[in-house]
């Protein structure tokens, strides 16, 4: 099961905007003088997917690369997008679910780690932990430059908030060993293990794939959230217990790993992997007080979507 996460923010990483939640739909590059393309998951602008539907009622023959003029279609109901009905998709984060305007949200006390915490999506976790008034935030990435800015951005938050920064390369399992020796020696708790670091090969066809890129997909993807949940799960349960409570297990998924894009079977194969290793984490400690949580974050134009040509959005006149 997917839900929205609990804190969650827009922010901008380099030059890549990055918008957390559901989102609205626009269309793909458009290399035509037609109004636009193709259909995508992104959006920039204020439209609504029933007003696009109304002012471009038409999608791509692929086949035949010419402009069909129809309904535009919404991605399959079983990848739960705009389940809560059109009319409640958003491409910004608003009141309820913002940690700096809502009481609800505040995390006090609470330790949480976020890998691929430099830019994108973790960047913006990691703030909006800032913003619920973490204990302390644990940032992983590879860059650390990147780790000093999003420590910056937190201390302007919060000044109170211990930040822990560990640049880390979440394949490697003495590495992940270490680091989580490390926080249970000086935060001897955890609260939230977000694992969200991920990449992505090249979308092409499997055999003109670079099998070593296709195989580092499933790598970061896959054995990073393992090892991580391999490392962890003994703080994770031993706060669960101390606290009397429940602590919280958020996989980074996609709306990819419940379809088929032709090119893309190393990120979907492996997003479709992480949300059952999720499953056995619930089916193996959800009893002990762990909670696991798959997200689908929504279309997020970063710096990671940005290299797949097909998931940049389109430059055309709405």
């Amino acid at each position: 099961m997917q839900r929205t996460p609990r804190t969650h923010d827009r922010e901008r990483a380099g030059s890549a905007r990055v918008e957390v939640g559901a989102v609205r739909p626009r269309c793909l590059t458009n290399m035509s003088s037609q109004p636009c393309a193709r259909y995508s998951i992104y959006t920039q602008t204020p439209h609504s997917y029933i007003q696009h539907q109304k002012e471009h009622p038409h999608r791509i023959n692929v086949r035949t690369n010419q402009t069909v003029h129809t309904t535009m279609s919404a991605p399959p109901a079983h990848t739960g997008y705009a389940f809560t009905g059109f009319e409640h998709l958003h491409n910004d984060i608003y009141p309820s679910i913002s940690a700096s305007s809502s009481p609800a949200l505040q995390q006090s006390g609470k330790v949480v780690l976020v890998t691929g915490a430099g830019r994108g999506i973790g960047r913006a976790i990691a703030l909006q932990y800032a913003h619920a008034s973490a204990a302390a935030i644990v940032l992983c990435a590879r860059t650390p430059s990147e780790l000093d800015e999003v420590e910056g951005k937190i201390q302007e938050i919060n000044s109170s908030i211990r930040v822990l920064k560990y640049s880390v390369d979440v394949t490697s399992e003495e590495a992940v060993r270490k680091l989580a020796e490390d926080v249970q020696t000086k935060e001897k708790r955890l609260d939230i293990l977000i694992n969200n670091a991920g990449t992505s090969a090249p979308w092409v066809p499997v055999a003109a794939s670079d099998p070593s890129a296709w195989w580092k997909t499933l790598e970061v993807n896959l054995k990073g959230p393992f090892l991580f949940l391999h490392a962890f799960l003994p703080l994770l349960t031993a706060t669960a217990e101390q606290e009397k409570t429940m602590v919280d297990v958020v996989n980074i998924s996609s709306m990819g790993a419940h379809m088929i894009a032709p090119g893309a079977s190393a990120y979907q194969t492996s997003k479709l992997a992480l949300l059952r290793l999720g499953e056995f984490v619930h089916a193996e400690y959800g009893a002990k007080g762990v909670n696991v949580v798959g997200v689908n974050p929504g279309g997020v134009l970063t710096s990671l979507s940005e290299q797949e040509e097909r998931l940049r959005p389109c430059k055309c006149t709405l």
